[in-house]
């Protein structure tokens, strides 16, 4: 069944104005620049031995560049040890990397504050917190961490049991 979109209030594309239709494309195209502009991607060869845990899924990362490429520029640390983790599990992994701070901050926020949650993993600094927890883009997990079987608490670094 096609849903009719003109009962909610919204008229198709084709019947709406210029400029609506070029905010339209306009969003269409910033988020296929957000999805498709990664710096790095790694997809791990076929199983010889059967399926993977999480085979077909892509971890897509946000990262400043002086984390993803390193300090010097040329660091793999990441890069080598997220391929090990693609080999063994089957998932794919892609990086962006932005210039810290200002068009980090930029994609980050826009990622989050859009809904578009393109990035499933990010680093984000202490001073940012308040700023992102207001938004909502964080929770407090330690009635999570304290409550569940799974989680080894000698698993999470000292300093952070010591902030719980």
């Amino acid at each position: 069944a096609v849903r009719d979109s003109t009962r909610c209030g919204v008229a198709p594309l084709s019947q709406r104005s210029p400029v609506m239709r070029s905010a339209a494309l306009l969003l269409l195209l910033v988020h296929a620049k957000i999805s498709f502009a990664y710096d790095w991607k790694y997809s791990p060869p076929a199983s010889a031995n059967g399926d993977r845990r999480y085979e077909g899924v892509t971890m897509n990362m946000l990262w400043p560049d002086f984390i993803a490429h390193g300090l010097s520029g040329e660091g793999t640390f990441f890069k080598d040890r997220i391929a090990a983790f693609c080999n063994e599990t089957g998932a794919s992994a892609t990086i962006t990397a932005k210039a810290f701070p200002a068009a980090y901050r930029a994609e980050l926020e826009y990622d989050l504050d859009s809904g578009l949650n393109f990035y499933d993993a990010f680093n984000f600094f202490g001073s940012w917190m308040p700023g992102l927890v207001i938004r909502g883009h964080l929770l407090k997990l330690t009635d999570y961490v304290k409550r569940s079987e799974s989680i080894e608490w000698s698993d999470i670094l000292p300093a952070v049991r010591r902030g719980v």
